[in-house]
């Protein structure tokens, strides 16, 4: 070769192997969304060009004979692939764990390379939605007026029965739809609040009605949203936050159907928050009441009533949103917890007494303050929490006993009862010795959770109805701290718990198909 001439692709390497062209093609694929059988003959082609080069330069520099010169021509007007790869005409979907999840049935192995672009793209286009692709403000909307972005690669009902698949982590064959009752299958996924953790104390975390956003709060005065990660190795993100100068946080819940969050602590006034607006109200009393601290609260299932726990025995209902009083009933004794039936129909309440009562909501209007029913809780110490479910109803007491009782022994119509009655409990858990804080059921009524504050790693899962406790969870090495609020999402997918620390760890329940 003549001085200082360079062969064509000195200044571009060839590419090293043929595994090498086939990762670039399939790269390409992806980012840019060309036919995979393309790219792989475009890649082909680039690299004959480079031996063609690399041939003309050598007879040039050679003086080869006519015939050689003639061969060369020949090869310039027609090149054909370097390579042709067999593979590329089916893709094994068994080849990896990831790819086997794009499998319709169990029988399916092989696809053609069009239909594993389009599956390919129908998950990536359904995971791009969730992250980004709807208005954040959409899922607080209770009337549903904020759309997502249309997906036009959901034109056709098989395409979206298969996007809502493949954006699932769960497994597509469920073995068993009943919950085992002596172990639970979970895995701790990313802190819900990772990426901006809270300065003390979680006081009070929930997941919103739609599930995918949760809110934190806490004594550091500020609320925090959060939206839900599709994936498990990846942090939720922070929607924003709101800071509440005058108010350490001690309850913060969604009402209204998701569309704000009413907050309270240890002070004479309650804030609310609408989602929607961004607006933030100061309510600096309820009704004509005495109290100096809001300290409890519960809201109903569908966000239309709250109730509070107020002093010398009273407790009040509220109408969501404006706080306005709705009733108010009265019960011996101090009011420690109040809880309203899973139908919504019943507020019930107990406290010092060791009694529990219940009152018909329905009779609000005609300014009946009397329960329907009341009875005495056999552990006999403070009642300290309260959780229903529509067959069991939970009494968490001082002692750290925790009593089961089924609902439908309570069914008395609408007779007033000026007496207690005696009731045996159908199961006394007893796992912890301090008092229970805490006490909630999953959505399904099947898990039953309960925390005490007062000493580290305090928490356990009940399976209901057998009224076992799990035996595998938490384990000596489960990161729990001291437990101060906790919550399930809608579908049971996930379990929230808040901790003295700040953290807000997350768990995936397993046996729920629906990751929320």
């Amino acid at each position: 070769m003549p001085k200082g001439r360079k062969r064509p692709y000195d200044n571009n390497p060839p590419v090293e192997d043929d595994d090498k062209i086939d990762e670039e093609a399939a790269l390409s694929n992806m980012l840019f969304g060309a036919e995979p059988d393309v790219a792989a003959n475009n890649a082909a082609n680039d690299w004959s060009g480079f031996l063609q080069a690399d041939e003309q330069a050598d007879e040039d520099e050679n003086d080869d004979s006519n015939d050689d010169s003639d061969d060369d021509s020949g090869s310039k007007t027609g090149v054909g692939p370097a390579w042709v790869d067999d593979d590329d005409v089916d893709v094994d979907l068994r080849a990896a764990s990831r790819t086997s999840k794009l499998r319709k049935t169990t029988e399916e192995n092989t696809v053609s390379n069009e239909e594993y672009e389009s599956r390919l793209r129908a998950r990536q286009q359904e995971v791009s939605l969730k992250v980004g692709g709807a208005d954040f403000t959409s899922w607080a909307d209770p009337t549903g007026t904020t759309k997502p972005r249309a997906n036009s690669y959901d034109s056709d009902d098989s395409t979206e029965s298969l996007s809502n698949v493949l954006s699932s982590a769960a497994p597509l064959l469920a073995t068993s739809k009943s919950l085992p009752p002596t172990t639970i299958s979970s895995v701790r996924v990313q802190d819900l609040n990772q990426v901006d953790y809270n300065k003390s104390t979680v006081c009070s975390v929930k997941f919103h009605p739609d599930g995918a956003i949760a809110l934190t709060a806490g004594y550091d005065k500020t609320l925090r949203f959060f939206a839900l990660s599709s994936s498990s190795k990846e942090p939720s993100s922070k929607i924003h936050g709101v800071y509440f100068p005058d108010l350490p946080i001690m309850d913060a819940q969604f009402m209204d159907d998701g569309g704000s969050v009413v907050l309270c602590g240890r002070r004479k006034f309650i804030y609310t928050y609408d989602v929607v607006a961004g607006v933030v109200s100061k309510i600096s009393q309820i009704g004509h009441r005495p109290e100096k601290s809001w300290e409890k609260m519960a809201v109903n299932a569908t966000g239309s009533m709250v109730a509070f726990v107020g002093i010398d025995g009273f407790a009040l209902v509220c109408k969501a949103v404006t706080l306005e009083v709705l009733g108010t009933f009265k019960m011996s004794g101090t009011c420690r917890t109040v809880a309203f039936s899973a139908g919504g129909d019943y507020l019930l309440a107990s406290g010092s007494d060791g009694n529990v009562y219940k009152w018909d909501i329905r009779m609000l209007s005609s300014a009946q303050t009397r329960p329907v029913y009341k009875f005495k809780n056999q552990d006999g110490s403070i009642v300290q929490s309260l959780a229903v479910s529509r067959r069991i109803t939970a009494v968490g007491s001082e002692s750290g006993v925790v009593n089961l009782y089924e609902n439908n022994k309570e069914d008395r119509g609408a007779n007033f009862y000026s007496r207690v009655e005696e009731r045996d409990p159908m199961k006394a858990i007893m796992n912890l010795t301090t008092s229970i804080d805490n006490l909630r059921f999953n959505e399904t009524g099947e898990i039953l959770a309960v925390s005490s504050r007062r000493e580290k790693d305090a928490m356990r899962l009940v399976h209901l109805p057998s009224a076992t406790v799990f035996s595998n969870w938490p384990t000596s090495k489960t990161p729990l701290g001291y437990v101060w609020s906790f919550d399930f999402s809608p579908k049971s997918g996930y379990l929230a718990v808040g901790n003295d620390k700040g953290k807000c760890l997350m768990y995936r329940l397993s046996h729920y198909e629906s990751d929320l």
